[in-house]
């Protein structure tokens, strides 16, 4: 196998399939990407890690057809730290030689008969997809999903149809907050989605990243699997256990007496400032709404103390709720504009809306301070 690749594409593709690649497992063939050069065509690449899989190709010259493996973030990191434009890859005896201008690399590969088959799209339905949509809909939950599933939190977001059909949904919680944000059914071409489906949250990671790429999308979806398409890459997302939380049943009742609007990005820049100040790990603040101010204080630590002010439009009874500041940066973070904030009183949480984004809804809960 030989051919010869743009440094800057090629490692365009390669961070993709990368990042798809098992960091840790007992099958050292998972952190590799399956390189397959076919004369007068572009390098196919291939990565899994079982559960997430990598279809790409990278233009090149091809001079000698053939397949290999290779440890993928190591030959990313080679191919990134080249100084010359252009590269030729060269495998052999099971080592692949990489060669640009005076420069020459080897790593050892393991035969691509070891590679992990990946389960063909040819039968998935395929749709358009708009792209800004679903990226959208993944930048305004993720930063709610947990790191990991237990008994009490799922790693995934859960989608599913609303109760009129005319969206869909796209719900995180992870036992101290929720987030949900629609999605027009249109953007997703009516996938058929049952009753709901959960997507892993790397899953959701590689599909932010793929969609982030020029040119057109398309989406699919059997039940188990959800497919995002371009004209570069297949990226192919094995479904979690749908059941999901009734989400609904924490959210406090449409009419919330009590409500501020204030800037998002400067309560979220204030909090941040503050951030250093208050006990981890819970990080609390405390907010104290009154008249016409909302006052933000760290709780007692023997590092420092702060405090903040923030002039509102509020005129009602005064209250004062404890959270982790962490869940409201994250949250504001992905605001533009004007916030507003909604309560019933001291215990069921508060209500964070994007006023520049009706579809979307961001449920805290207080803590006990």
């Amino acid at each position: 196998m030989k051919f010869e690749v743009d440094r800057d594409s090629f490692c365009a593709v390669l961070a993709r399939a990368a990042g798809v690649a098992s960091k840790a497992t007992g099958m050292p063939i998972l952190r590799n990407v399956l390189l397959s050069a076919e004369m007068d065509k572009p390098v196919e690449m291939a990565a899994t890690d079982l559960e997430i899989s990598l279809r790409a190709h990278a233009q090149a010259i091809v001079h000698a057809p053939g397949r290999i493996t290779v440890p993928a973030r190591e030959m990313l990191a080679i191919m990134r730290g080249l100084w010359e434009q252009r590269a030729t890859v060269e495998l052999s005896e099971n080592m692949l030689q990489i060669m640009a201008g005076k420069s020459k690399r080897k790593i050892a590969c393991i035969p691509a008969e070891g590679f992990p088959a990946i389960d063909p799209t040819s039968a998935m339905a395929f749709g358009p997809c708009d792209k800004a949509e679903l990226s959208r809909a993944i930048a305004k939950t993720f930063f709610v999903i947990p790191s990991e599933s237990n008994g009490f939190n799922i790693s995934g977001a859960f989608i599913h149809k609303s109760a009129s059909g005319d969206q869909y949904r796209m719900v995180s919680v992870d036992g101290h907050r929720l987030s949900w944000c629609g999605i027009g059914s249109h953007a997703l071409s009516q996938i058929e989605v049952g009753a709901g489906i959960v997507v892993p949250r790397k899953g959701l990671q590689e599909i932010m990243k793929i969609l982030e790429a020029p040119g057109d999308a398309a989406i699919a979806c059997d039940g188990v699997r959800l497919a995002i398409k371009t004209d570069e890459a297949t990226l192919i997302v094995q479904l979690l256990d749908p059941a999901f939380p009734t989400y609904e049943d924490i959210i406090p009742a449409e009419e919330r007496p009590f409500s501020i609007g204030v800037d998002a990005q400067r309560l979220h820049g204030t909090l941040v400032s503050m951030m250093p100040l208050f006990v981890s790990p819970t990080k609390n603040v405390r907010f104290h709404i009154g008249q016409n101010r909302l006052t933000l204080q760290s709780v007692a630590n023997p590092q420092g103390e702060a405090e903040d002010q923030i002039e509102i439009d509020y005129g009602d009874e005064e209250i004062s709720l404890y959270f982790n500041a962490k869940y409201w940066i994250e949250a504001l973070k992905a605001m533009d504009g004007k916030a507003r904030i909604e309560w019933i009183d001291g215990f069921h949480g508060a209500i964070l809306l994007d006023d520049g984004d009706k579809d979307c809804l961001n449920l805290i809960m207080p803590m006990v301070n």
